[in-house]
């Protein structure tokens, strides 16, 4: 074979090896699955982000949720003997964070100690002590959530921060408004190795509330169709002012044996010390004095005038001043046992008068008449 035909070959095989490596699929390399971002996993990586960050505490999740939820299912969704905290944005919006005591306990021990113990949480009343030690971990994890969130495209909460610890979560329904909320739990393990089973519990309003629109309503101009406004958020101070407060009036204490305790009946008749009415005390459940005042009557019904809080010598002080037809009424005598502190006044001359009623004004400009005899003899010297 000659040299021509020779390279003629080569060149022709040359040519079909190119079109058969062309048409060959080219290998790609395999590539690491990554998980599709949700909500869900990004409440797991602020949680996780926000221990770390902290105290160091190495936490693995278990299980997240994100549902909606009612002010009315707070109570159900917060964990037993948790850690309640109230959480407060720039707007003035509230929301709340329990935590378990199997939480409480990791995050005090990392804090404490250094790492997770494999002992049983303590049943005990979570404490201010325990909200000011868990105060940072709540802050960081919300902002975490924020931005994860926000990174997300989700619809992101704005940023809560801690405002306030409750011991008691029953008050929680008149503190918050009812809107729609987001009721965020996570289960995860806390301590090297997932030592600790424990459960975080985020409750905020939902920054997306469903339309209120229905059927009806595309036929509607769209200043009709639009969707009505949501109640606005009420501040900390505003919502805690509306909590009611109960007070107790306290006429007198006074020892009793619990033979004439058993021996009460009704109408029996308790007697009461002479300055009763003069040394009220306004107290709170718990006992704590408010004010002291005196008690009347304004309008037909029963009043007290405020004094103050400063101590019996005010009470006493008040007590001694003169009141006009204070000799009026009958005084009351302890040995008295007919006697009653609520006794109408005699039928003088002289009417009833309240502690509540100030001295009249009409005369103001007229002489006093107890200074009559001594103007006139200072008016006739001679």
């Amino acid at each position: 074979m000659g040299e021509a035909p020779r390279q003629g070959a080569l060149a022709l095989l040359g040519q079909r090896l190119a079109r058969a490596q062309a048409a060959a699929p080219v290998p790609v390399a395999a590539r690491a699955v990554v998980p599709r971002p949700t909500p869900e996993r990004g409440l797991a990586n602020a949680v996780g982000r926000a221990a770390q960050r902290v105290c160091g505490l190495p936490t693995y999740p278990t299980q997240m949720r994100i549902t909606p939820a009612t002010l009315a299912e707070l109570p159900e969704l917060l964990p037993d003997r948790a850690l309640v905290l109230v959480v407060e944005d720039a707007s003035g919006a509230l929301g709340v964070v329990g935590l378990c005591p199997a939480a409480l306990t990791s995050l005090i021990e990392m804090q404490s100690i250094g790492r997770v113990t494999r002992a049983e949480p303590r049943e005990r009343r979570a404490t201010r002590t325990d909200a000011a030690i868990c105060a940072d971990f709540v802050n960081a994890t919300l902002a975490e959530l924020a931005g994860e969130l926000a990174f997300l495209g989700a619809d992101a909460p704005s940023r809560f921060r801690y405002a306030s610890f409750v011991d008691d979560p029953r008050p929680l329904e008149l503190m918050l408004d009812d809107l729609a909320y987001r009721a965020m739990r996570i289960d995860l393990r806390f301590g090297q190795g997932g030592v600790r089973d424990g459960a975080l519990i985020l409750f905020l309003p939902d920054p997306s509330p469903p339309s209120v629109l229905t059927h009806d309503s595309r036929d509607l101009p769209p200043a009709a169709a639009a969707p009505a406004e949501g109640p606005v958020p009420r501040s900390l101070a505003q919502a805690v002012s509306a909590v009611p407060l109960p007070l107790n009036v306290i006429l007198c204490r006074r020892p009793i044996l619990l033979r004439d305790l058993r021996a009460l009946r009704p109408g029996d008749v308790l007697k009461l010390p002479p300055d009763a009415m003069s040394a009220v005390r306004i107290e709170t459940a718990g006992g704590q004095l408010l004010h002291r005042g005196k008690l009347g009557t304004l309008h037909g019904n029963r009043a007290i005038r405020i004094g103050g809080a400063r101590g019996t010598e005010d009470a006493a002080s008040a007590a001694a001043q003169p009141t006009p037809h204070r000799d009026a009424a009958p005084a009351f005598d302890p040995g008295d046992e007919d006697a009653s502190l609520f006794a109408p006044a005699g039928d003088g001359d002289a009417p009833p008068v309240s502690f509540l009623t100030e001295p009249p004004l009409g005369d103001a400009a007229h002489p006093d008449p107890f200074r009559g005899g001594a103007a006139g003899d200072r008016a006739s010297p001679d």
